[in-house]
């Protein structure tokens, strides 16, 4: 499991361009430190202070975000496992046993999560989206980097897909 912490999310609600980029608010992108201390967003370089003027880290965004669904305790501990259960918002997408549970925590209409796990049990499925909350709370952003969990901004999905950003 890699623990990069690579990812960064526009510090404002507004897009920023830099050459032929336009990076938009709500999206994730990578980052990497490059030499002379330059950094290198989406294919585009930024110096520290043009960097720590739009961007921010990925992993401090989300435990903000956490804190205001309610997922995240004082001192940003994790809440419990079975908190963490009763708290989802858990849609079944498809018919029978084939179907996808997403789970979903919602804080307000324009704040969302989506945690989308592979088929299997209920079990299965709470272990794997608790361990990416774990993950994440850890520094890790490898589940936010491969969209198992995704930020939306536009209420839950009628059908199956990734949340959408508006």
């Amino acid at each position: 499991m890699k623990n990069i912490m690579n990812l960064v999310i526009l510090d404002t609600a507004l897009q920023a361009t830099r050459g032929t980029t336009s990076f938009l608010a709500n999206r994730f992108y990578r980052h990497a430190v490059l030499e002379d201390n330059l950094h290198l967003v989406y294919g585009e370089t930024f110096t520290n202070k043009e960097f720590d003027s739009l961007f921010i880290n990925a992993i401090k965004r989300v435990k903000a975000d956490f804190k205001k669904i309610g997922i995240l305790g004082e001192n940003e501990k994790p809440i419990s496992k079975s908190l963490f259960t009763k708290l989802a918002d858990i849609h079944t997408y498809g018919s029978g046993r084939k179907g996808y549970k997403i789970w979903y925590f919602r804080g307000g209409k324009d704040l969302i999560y989506g945690f989308y796990p592979m088929q299997g049990t209920k079990k299965e499925n709470q272990t794997e989206c608790y361990q990416w909350y774990l993950d994440i709370l850890n520094g890790n952003d490898e589940c936010l980097d491969e969209r198992d969990v995704c930020f939306g901004n536009c209420g839950i999905p009628l059908s199956y897909s990734r949340l959408r950003i508006e």
